[in-house]
């Protein structure tokens, strides 16, 4: 006896899936907490930079004098800022609202290469510029007395040598005046004359000219007619071609007296 089973009707089940709006779509990942922290870097931080080198930019042409330069920096600052706002503004919407974030960035882009511009003019302008008159202020409170000591020195068995250096230590304009000081020692019988410096000051300098002020004290003369003597002077000073300091006028302030008489 044969038993037939009839088949159970096929069911067609269909699963709708929809995707739960909180999760990313199939094939991408969500974006995870070090992608957030360099986008606002990036957002953020770069452009807080760009603000605070305009604004130091702007500090220091201050300083220096440079009006242009210190206010195209603050405004470069002002509006680096406002974009940085519209920015983060902007970022914080979806849809219609990326091109216009898009086109702020663009703008950030654009600012922050000016910003980078001013920072160069500054470092030519205004750094480098007060960095060699600093220099050389450094350079001539060395070399300055030493210059001075040896233009007045001689001896008379080198006297000839002495009055030689001398003039190699002086400009053009001040050599003639120079000689004519060194004719009339030679007139009036040179005795050996030996200066060095007490004290000095570099009272104003730029980075080719200088005015200093030089205490000096010596000795006139041979024992036992040698005398201690004193001087104050203001000396001008002029950066020569090849980079040599030189006197280019000397002023008695305080003629030289024997040490203990009264001026």
């Amino acid at each position: 006896m044969t038993v037939t089973v009839p088949k159970a009707d096929a069911v067609d089940v269909t699963t709708e899936v929809t995707e739960a709006p909180d999760e990313a779509p199939a094939g991408r990942r969500r974006p995870g907490w070090l992608a957030w922290v360099g986008g606002f870097a990036v957002d953020v931080f770069f452009g807080a930079g760009v603000v605070s080198a305009c604004l130091l930019v702007a500090q220091s042409a201050s300083i220096s004098g440079r009006a242009w330069l210190q206010w195209t920096s603050i405004a470069v600052a002002v509006v680096v800022f406002i974009a940085l706002v519209l920015n983060r503004l902007l970022g914080a919407k979806a849809g219609r609202e990326r091109n216009r974030r898009r086109r702020t960035g663009l703008l950030f882009v654009v600012l922050a290469a000016a910003a980078s511009v001013l920072t160069v003019l500054s470092y030519l302008l205004v750094y480098r510029p007060e960095l060699a008159v600093e220099q050389a202020r450094q350079q001539l409170a060395v070399q300055g007395p030493k210059i001075v000591q040896q233009m007045l020195s001689y001896n008379v068995a080198t006297i000839d040598d002495d009055f030689a250096r001398a003039r190699g230590l002086a400009t053009d304009d001040y050599r003639k005046k120079l000689v004519a000081e060194q004719d009339s020692v030679h007139k009036a019988g040179p005795v050996n004359n030996d200066y060095w410096v007490t004290n000095s000051a570099v009272l104003t300098n730029t980075r080719d000219r200088a005015q200093m002020l030089l205490l000096m004290q010596g000795q006139r003369g041979e024992a036992p007619k040698q005398r201690l003597i004193t001087a104050t002077l203001q000396v001008s000073f002029v950066r020569s071609a090849s980079g040599q300091w030189q006197v280019d006028n000397l002023s008695v302030l305080a003629k030289p007296n024997p040490a203990g008489e009264a001026k």
